[in-house]
């Protein structure tokens, strides 16, 4: 599955559309990648419900709401890294919503 989401993400933008058929084409021709690509969405979907989590309690240090106090600087620290786990996360939902098929969310959506 990491070999179709370095596809998509390196060729994706400047050829969108063989980029999709290739994808499809997988699918269609394997269905043993349906499994994997479950996976895939779940693991997106529980990474970005731990960053909200982690974005709570960011929140709480920064108004000074929680027992551990941190400094400035470990404050911009943890707040960069969440940033940066965001971002990843949501490369990664864009490439699943843009360039794998729909009937494969659909089927994720289902089960």
């Amino acid at each position: 599955m990491a070999k179709l989401y370095d596809i998509a993400s390196i060729y994706g933008p400047q050829n969108p559309e063989p980029v999709r058929q290739l994808i499809g084409r997988v699918f269609e021709n394997d269905m043993r990648f349906v499994a994997d690509y479950k996976e895939s969405v779940d693991t997106i979907m529980t990474l970005l419900k731990k960053s909200f989590n982690a974005a709570l309690k960011v929140t709480e240090m920064v108004k000074g709401d929680t027992v551990l106090q941190r400094s400035q600087s470990e404050q911009d620290d943890i707040i960069r890294r969440l940033l940066l786990d965001l971002c990843e996360i949501m490369t990664n939902l864009d490439l699943t919503t843009t360039y794998f098929p729909e009937e494969m969310l659909e089927t994720v959506r289902n089960t």
